[in-house]
């Protein structure tokens, strides 16, 4: 009788979104005595909305050294999620995490949307974003600010850190 459910292998990994983790999620199922249970039926349940995987197999049988694994490649959202491996009543989590892409383009947010008076100081932030809208985190880059108001007040070059700056401009 099925007892135990472990995991063997594909616990604690990172992959950047849409591309496969390099570790299979792998769990062993044995009895109260640690022997393999073979064609234990095994069920892999990831999150349905949200940062998330996909799963080559979600549901199979352990082999004779009570083992069964499948393939996993993270969707498009960064984050932090676990996937649940079933047996039974027996359950244990995996701890994955989806890395942004690299930065392919920079949003600005935060800017009032009607006019800012003259002399008033505008904030506004800067976001290094993934080709799927993620915060790409890694991206330190250095921007530069232009505008078409010659008399307006910008800041200077500026460092993104965290893939995020918060600037501030002076419209004259």
């Amino acid at each position: 009788v099925a007892s135990n459910l472990d995991i063997v292998g594909g616990d604690n990994q990172s992959a950047v979104v849409d591309t496969p983790f390099a570790n299979n999620l792998t769990v062993r199922v044995s009895d109260r005595f640690g022997n393999a249970i073979a064609n234990e039926t095994v069920n892999f349940i990831a999150p349905l909305a949200g940062s998330s995987a996909g799963l080559g197999s979600p549901l199979g049988t352990t082999n004779t050294a009570g083992l069964f694994s499948s393939e996993v490649q993270a969707n498009t959202l960064a984050g932090s999620y676990g996937i649940q491996a079933t047996s039974g009543l027996l359950s244990v989590n995996f701890a994955l995490e989806n890395d942004a892409d690299v930065a392919d383009q920079l949003i600005i947010s935060g800017l009032p949307t009607s006019s800012i008076t003259a002399g008033d100081t505008a904030g506004f932030t800067v976001s290094a974003l993934d080709r799927f809208g993620n915060l790409a985190t890694e991206y330190n880059g250095t921007i530069d600010f232009a505008t078409t108001d010659a008399q307006a007040l910008l800041p200077g070059a500026a460092t993104l850190t965290g893939g995020r700056g918060n600037f501030l401009s002076e419209p004259r």
